[in-house]
């Protein structure tokens, strides 16, 4: 519900201001909106309700560098240096020690979960990489809009109608300010300034900042 309404608050009242990207097919809108409402932010919250811890789900998130570096070789010809086979190489090292520790079933399927959500963020770099897109802050409005109805159908398929009914009694203070913080801070400012990055320097080379998030 949570990723719902960020999603909800990225798309309303903006999109009624924000001219709607041109030259992007609708298509290409909608699967980025899918792969980062659903692909991204669902599954990595659905993994930490299933028992993976913030920080952790945190870590393992920023598998998407080395799937983007990965992707940035395969689809754009960019080069992977030495040290970075190297970083991917002790990067699956301390996922096997993660996933080692891991105590429950619960978790190891969180675990799965949240690294689907990082091949689905990687997905996201290739799709702005492909279709070259200039109005990056239009195209993170829109792409929200097209996230929203799989986000509450996913979201009663999981949990039923108690999310929904929550919202009438639950909707406090501290839930919107994390959900304006997330919307606006997180997902409008942040995208817009990360897909940016994408969009003008390699992949490779863009995707490894993103290992700076864990520590914060």
């Amino acid at each position: 519900m949570l990723t719902a309404l960020r999603l909800t608050f990225c798309a309303f009242p903006l999109v009624f201001f924000v001219p709607k990207p041109k030259n992007i097919s609708s298509s290409t809108i909608a699967l980025y909106g899918f792969l980062f409402g659903v692909g991204m932010c669902w599954l990595m919250n659905y993994g930490m309700f299933l028992g993976v811890s913030a920080g952790v789900t945190s870590l393992l998130l920023q598998f998407s560098a080395f799937f983007t570096v990965i992707w940035g070789v395969m689809l754009f010809g960019e080069k992977m240096s030495g040290i970075q086979v190297a970083g991917i190489l002790l990067a699956l090292v301390g996922l096997m020690f993660i996933i080692n520790v891991t105590e429950t079933q619960g978790q190891s399927h969180g675990l799965f979960l949240i690294l689907l959500a990082a091949l689905c963020w990687s997905l996201c770099n290739v799709v702005i990489k492909k279709s070259k897109v200039i109005d990056i802050f239009s195209f993170v409005v829109w792409s929200s809009l097209y996230a929203i109805a799989p986000l509450y159908l996913m979201t009663y398929w999981a949990k039923g109608a108690a999310p929904f009914q929550a919202l009438l009694t639950d909707f406090k203070a501290p839930v919107l300010l994390s959900i304006l913080f997330q919307a606006y801070v997180a997902t409008i400012f942040g995208y817009w300034a990360w897909n940016r990055l994408i969009r003008k320097y390699p992949a490779s080379q863009v995707a490894p900042l993103s290992i700076i998030i864990p520590i914060s």
